[in-house]
């Protein structure tokens, strides 16, 4: 699963939460194994991740909990 939004909460290697338009907040936790992405394409490091920065991130629902495993810078 995937989600587009803009972070406006953000703890390394912890969690994060995303505004994607929708109202309300979307919340997620980091899995043990993340990739983070530019937008190029290119593999980043996990510091130029941060707040009022707009992302997409791919993850997967375990025990209702949303878990990312890929980040994507967009902009």
């Amino acid at each position: 699963m995937e989600s587009t939004g803009t972070v406006t909460e953000y703890t390394p290697d912890s969690s994060l939460v995303l505004d994607s338009g929708s109202g309300e907040p979307v919340h997620f936790i980091f899995g043990r194994n993340v990739t983070y992405v530019g937008a190029d394409g290119q593999p980043v490091q996990a510091s130029g991740l941060r707040k009022n920065l707009r992302v997409r991130v791919h993850y997967l629902v375990v025990g209702g909990d949303k878990v990312i495993d890929k980040v994507t810078l967009t902009e």
